[in-house]
């Protein structure tokens, strides 16, 4: 089976206050981006072997690595003793802020429940045993499940409920609120050449954020208010990374030269990933993607950016 694995941009990440279970309580609008990677699964019917190769010689294969612990989560949820190979085609930046990692390991939760014999109406009726296993894959990882439901149309989901590809996501990240707020916005997304720690930004964390935030964002965002969304938009890791890696700021200040037009600059995530927002499609689109193109020449001495995608979000 071939899916997709979209990536996830934070137009607003709410730190809210430390919750009794360890994890924060936060509030974000979280939205797909044109970003993808690639997955294959393939399942046997005999053993217990979970096998995960991909183009990235860095990636891990065994328990590091989330896509392995979703396959075997799912095998045990369903109480199947099966085998699975897996292979990941990167092309979302790695530890970046753009869900990759939970992204492909929800691709593969919904790939193993279709290949183990669920037609669309049977993945439905085990949507909730699904998206139990993927909160205790990640926090990030329910709504990259209602991402990839709504991408990979020979699932059966595309018209259910349970996909979409833009939430108000609330709790540790598992409360989704819907959000259909279409086609149209574009983001410039920069990569550093940095890997962050989620667990080490959210250990930084000393001030708490205003709870209301991403429910104004996501308010003016249904509402079409494109004048005021740059108000709500904000990250409250963004302070916490910077000081850790100040870097992120030297390429937020590039990405603002690079895209002079684009609303707003911010990080997503735990970052690194910085992106430019346009809240509608760039009328300058060959420029940018010319300007682009001006920046992979340039020597990577010479800018805080190591690669830079344009991509639309829906």
């Amino acid at each position: 089976m071939y899916l997709v694995a979209p990536a996830k941009i934070n137009l607003s990440l709410t730190v809210i206050g430390k919750r009794p279970d360890g994890y924060h309580e936060i509030a974000s609008v979280m939205q797909s981006a044109g970003l993808f990677d690639e997955i294959s699964v393939d399942i046997g019917r005999s053993g217990q072997v979970v096998s995960v190769t991909s183009d990235r010689a860095d990636l891990p294969r065994g328990q590091g690595n989330t896509v392995y612990r979703a396959a075997k989560a799912v095998f045990k949820a369903f109480g199947v003793s099966a085998s699975a190979d897996i292979h990941i085609k990167k092309r979302i930046p790695v530890a970046a802020g753009l869900g990759g990692g939970s992204s492909d390991a929800a691709a593969v939760i919904l790939g193993i429940a279709g290949a183990l014999g669920f037609e669309a109406d049977g993945l439905k009726a085990q949507w909730p045993v699904l998206s139990e296993v993927a909160l205790d894959i990640g926090t990030d990882v329910p709504f990259c499940l209602s991402a990839c439901a709504a991408v990979n149309e020979s699932l059966g989901f595309a018209a259910s409920e349970y996909a979409f590809t833009a939430a108000l996501a609330e709790g540790k990240g598992e409360r989704l609120t819907r959000l259909d707020l279409g086609k149209g916005p574009h983001v410039v997304v920069a990569e550093l050449p940095v890997e962050v720690s989620t667990a080490s930004v959210y250990r930084n964390v000393r001030e708490y954020g205003d709870a209301h935030t991403s429910e104004r964002l996501a308010k003016a965002l249904m509402a079409g208010d494109k004048k005021n969304l740059v108000y709500d938009m904000k990250n409250d890791l963004q302070k916490v990374a910077i000081s850790m890696y100040p870097e992120i700021a030297e390429a937020m200040d590039e990405l603002s030269r690079l895209c002079p037009d684009a609303s707003h600059v911010m990080m997503s995530g735990s970052g690194p990933t910085v992106f430019a927002y346009y809240p509608d499609r760039p009328k300058d689109l060959q420029e940018i993607e010319n300007r682009l193109a001006a920046l992979e020449r340039e020597s990577r001495e010479e800018r805080n950016i190591k690669h830079a995608y344009l991509a639309e979000l829906y």
